[in-house]
């Protein structure tokens, strides 16, 4: 089991929550806890376009890109991630198992409840937006 020290106290917990929660006794956020103590040099700037990345916490850190745009372009400017994920998802769809909990997952989702809740509110928007009209 690790352990996880403040650099500021000292006192050692035994999860990153635990430090993350125990950083504001201090007058920090985690984040900024994070960015003083354990931040690496190549960490908290997208390598695709060079804005901040996002912070997740003290035990992940940052995301590597700042948004799903840019992780794409930099998994598509890599032919041989792109090769590999392409194959991979081909293999995928002709898993048995893979379609049989597609499609009921698919079965689950779309209940009799869903499908009257759905209407009941489509049914009331509609009305909502006639009454909008009708003041007009």
């Amino acid at each position: 089991m690790a352990a996880f020290q403040c650099q500021i106290c000292k006192k050692i917990f035994k999860s990153a929550r635990s430090l993350a929660n125990h950083c504001h006794t201090h007058g920090l956020t985690p984040k900024e806890y994070y960015d003083k103590f354990l931040i690496r040099k190549t960490e908290g700037i997208c390598p695709v376009c060079g804005k901040p990345a996002q912070f997740k916490s003290i035990g992940t850190g940052y995301t590597i890109y700042c948004s799903m745009t840019c992780k794409m372009i930099a998994q598509h400017q890599n032919p041989e991630f792109a090769k590999a994920n392409s194959e991979r998802m081909r293999e995928r769809r002709r898993d048995p198992k893979f379609i049989e909990a597609l499609e009921k997952s698919k079965s689950e989702w779309w209940t009799d409840e869903r499908k009257n809740a759905i209407k009941t509110y489509r049914a009331q928007f509609l009305e909502k937006q006639k009454s909008s009209k009708d003041s007009i």
